[in-house]
């Protein structure tokens, strides 16, 4: 009788027309391309198809509950896309995300987390929150607040390690800088901005959204969900965070509104660095301007570095007094931490 209960609850919750997504769109002082904002246009990605780079795919609801974190999903399958792109092309070292690689190789950050930081409700949240959060807290590995079927709402949302995971979350800050813009929802302006990075999409939820292939246009005009556009061809490929991950909306399709979250690399210019060698031969390079101080850990990291334009041979001080070491998140460093917090 349970599981039947259980089945109805789903079925149910499946036939309600928002999943998450509170309606708000661009408000005075929130950064528009073409308009006020901090995003300078570049091209990232020349074809515009980020279906090579997708995330592992996440559901964001069970048999026994339905986070209502589209929101979430969405902004985090957008980051991850971009990162893994970024890794692909050689453009920032393995070394530094390595805890937040998945078993498939993915970057992959905590949903549930960023839920929790950004003000997730059960009637969902809006869409600014969740790179608000990004931008001011950080990201935190998958594996260390994961989504679990057990769990109810209240659970999902509550995390007895807060404080602890917010500073390791703060990590992910000291490499990449998180921006967004609201783009325009025409063809063109999507296919413009795809090139820079992924589009968030707030749609209404069309007969047949769950599934149809593509997915017919409807005359709906309030936003309930968030998706990500991940490329244009005869119809609008999205990423979903329920079951059919990938599938296609209609060239039509209603898009209420669109948002860029732009994952940058702070890479400083590796020739403006030194290469030193403390006494007790662990090797850094050092911004002398900034006091900052990066951790080279092994022979692919340096060659990396060098990639970036290193070049010298190093020298040696006694010790690093005054200067702000950046960590990374090293091979292994997630599971022991997960051994000492259990």
């Amino acid at each position: 009788m349970l599981n039947i209960l259980n089945i109805l609850k789903f079925w149910f919750r499946k036939q309600v027309k928002n999943t998450g997504l509170l309606d708000l769109g661009p408000q005075d002082g929130d950064w528009r391309a073409g308009a006020v904002s901090g995003i300078v246009y570049q091209i990232q990605n020349e074809n515009g198809d980020w279906r090579p780079y997708l995330p592992s795919p996440e559901k964001q609801n069970s048999v026994n509950f339905d986070s209502f974190n589209c929101t979430s999903y969405a902004g985090l399958n957008a980051v991850e896309m971009q990162i893994n792109k970024l890794l692909a092309d050689g453009k920032i070292s393995k070394r530094i995300i390595e805890g937040y690689l998945d078993s498939n190789g993915k970057f992959n950050g905590a949903d549930r987390f960023s839920a929790i930081i950004s003000g997730n409700t059960k009637q969902g949240n809006y869409m600014v929150n969740v790179p608000e959060g990004f931008r001011k807290v950080g990201i935190l590995p998958e594996s260390l607040l994961p989504h679990e079927d057990n769990l109810t709402w209240e659970e999902y949302h509550t995390d007895p390690k807060l404080s602890l995971h917010k500073e390791i979350a703060s990590i992910f800050l000291n490499y990449f800088s998180v921006a967004y813009e609201w783009v325009p929802t025409d063809r063109e302006s999507l296919k413009k901005h795809l090139k820079q990075a992924p589009i968030v999409l707030l749609t209404p939820l069309c007969k047949g959204f769950f599934t149809d292939t593509p997915v017919k246009t409807c005359s709906l005009s309030v936003p309930s969900h968030a998706t990500v556009l991940t490329c244009i061809g005869a119809y609008n490929n999205i990423y979903d965070s329920y079951a059919n991950y990938a599938r296609q909306l209609s060239y039509d399709y209603p898009i209420i509104y669109a948002m860029k979250i732009l994952i940058t690399p702070k890479i400083i210019n590796t020739k403006l660095m030194k290469w030193i060698i403390l006494s007790n031969n662990d090797q850094y390079l050092i911004y002398e301007p900034l006091k900052l101080a990066f951790v080279i850990g092994d022979e692919n990291d340096l060659h990396f570095y060098q990639k970036q334009g290193l070049v010298g041979q190093p020298e040696r001080i006694p010790n690093l007094n005054g200067y702000t070491i950046l960590r990374v998140l090293l091979p292994g460093f997630v599971s022991e931490l997960k051994d000492k917090l259990n």
